[in-house]
């Protein structure tokens, strides 16, 4: 009986040692999963992937999940192509017609503004990632129209002569952006502390030991 105290005082001793490392598992596996749910299940919008202009100054923005489109500043309407856009794509606005290309597709697509799959195009992704890049500053109508997208370290956002029309939402920030990467790592940094901190304990290791004996 008293083997059988002694047995159950060390177990729960070893359980208390790796308490830490069970609950910073738990919390970085729980934020690594909400982040990948709430984008999947279209609850944020996630990345910017740039912006574009139509005839009538009307404000294309890529996302993640979709391409918003604003007018005077109020969101009229989303583009959501038959194809998933992913994490990888950029588009141009060219003869009223809207041209996504993405990694994922051997040649871009040719939308209208309204979203309607028109025709494939013989560009690459290539082409129209170095054509947006090279919009990223457009004039139209006596106006400069920028995006600044920070590297992440901040919300992305456009300028409209050098006033803000559009930023990315402080939730889409939060799991997209930098704070997303320092919380990841901070607790993926506490799991790893902890976890090492718990397989050099001499008393865990004493135990584990003993276990591998039996």
């Amino acid at each position: 009986m008293n083997r059988l105290f002694a047995s159950w005082g060390v177990s729960m001793s070893i359980l208390k040692k790796a308490l830490p490392v069970i609950v910073t598992g738990v919390f970085a596996g729980l934020f690594i999963v909400l982040s990948v749910f709430i984008s999947a299940g279209g609850f944020i919008n996630g990345s910017v992937h740039g912006f574009a202009l139509d005839a009538e100054e009307n404000l294309y923005i890529g996302t993640d999940q979709n391409i918003q489109v604003y007018a005077a500043g109020e969101r009229i309407r989303e583009i959501r192509p038959f194809r998933a856009l992913g994490h990888d794509y950029r588009f141009v606005i060219q003869d009223d017609t809207l041209i996504i290309g993405s990694q994922k597709w051997k040649y871009a697509k040719i939308y209208d503004l309204n979203g309607k799959y028109l025709s494939d195009s013989d560009l690459r992704f290539e082409n129209i990632r170095d054509t947006a890049e090279s919009r990223s500053t457009v004039e139209s109508n006596g106006n400069l129209y920028a995006i600044e997208i920070h590297g992440g370290f901040a919300p992305a956002e456009v300028l409209q002569n050098g006033e803000t029309i559009y930023q990315m939402s402080f939730w889409d920030f939060l799991f997209t952006g930098f704070p997303a990467v320092c919380i990841r790592v901070i607790l993926l940094g506490l799991f790893a502390v902890s976890l090492l901190a718990f397989v050099t304990d001499e008393e865990v290791k004493a135990y584990l030991k003993k276990v591998q004996r039996l």
